[in-house]
């Protein structure tokens, strides 16, 4: 329809012009020309802006929940001194937005000649299960909670209450759980809920400590790799752990850092 009337006006034209300075074919064909190049340039546009887009929603947006972020990574205060590294990619559940904690450096020794791994097993922050409350958002009180991992038949996570820093003890389900506050250092107790035993807990360790260790009397080595700042023990014959088993290393092995 619109080359029909093209070619009207432009045989018009033509006609009011010498032969010789116009060609009907070929002004059509450019004509056509510029008209496909003119909708490939916007549908090029249009591309652009269709993958930015994607690539947003991909990503997601660096910074959500309050932190600073660096490449989809970002650093989380917990307590006064004491952050964290976390994903940038908090999820919200039962009233708290929920991080996955980052674990420390990789050991550059071999790990299998020391000893047993006890370890965290990893997760995304959606698998960590909020206890909830009447309020109705979580039974902890807590804005924020960083996900370290499972440990045997426990979700351990941090979080914060009146000030103080809070180890979470999950079981799975939003009824219960257990756990301590003033976790800061080293800390310990006897979960029935979830049913663990005795464990023990490091936390605030130096970001340089890639592998904790802990001894026991008769010898036998266990160890394990912190994540967020923090390590969670339960022995396999659910004996105690006291302070002075445990020793931080760095990613060469040597001995950095013990329980204050």
């Amino acid at each position: 329809m619109i080359d029909q009337e093209l070619r009207k006006t432009v045989r018009a034209q033509v006609a009011a012009i010498p032969p010789t300075t116009g060609d009907l074919d070929r002004v059509l064909a450019r004509g056509r020309r510029r008209r496909r190049a003119t909708r490939a340039g916007q549908v090029g546009a249009l591309s652009v802006v269709v993958v930015v887009g994607l690539l947003a929603a991909v990503t997601g947006v660096p910074g959500t929940g309050g932190p600073v972020a660096s490449g989809g990574v970002a650093r989380l205060e917990l307590t006064d001194g004491f952050d964290v590294r976390v994903v940038d990619r908090p999820v919200r559940s039962n009233g708290a937005l929920v991080y996955q904690a980052l674990p420390g450096p990789e050991p550059g020794f071999d790990t299998t000649s020391i000893g047993t791994e006890i370890p965290v097993v990893t997760g995304p922050p959606s698998a960590l299960v909020v206890p909830i409350s009447d309020n109705p958002v979580n039974a902890l009180q807590a804005d924020r909670m960083v996900y370290l991992g499972d440990v045997d038949q426990a979700q351990v996570a941090l979080h914060v209450f009146g000030g103080d820093l809070c180890l979470f003890l999950g079981n799975h389900t939003e009824v219960a759980g257990g756990g301590t506050c003033g976790a800061d250092g080293f800390t310990s107790g006897d979960a029935l809920d979830p049913p663990v035993g005795n464990w023990a807990a490091w936390s605030g360790l130096s970001e340089g400590v890639a592998v904790v260790t802990v001894t026991t009397a008769d010898g036998r080595v266990f160890w394990q790799r912190p994540v967020g700042r923090t390590v969670f023990f339960h022995l396999p014959d659910d004996s105690a752990i006291t302070r002075d088993m445990l020793v931080g290393l760095d990613p060469e092995g040597n001995e950095v850092a013990t329980p204050p």
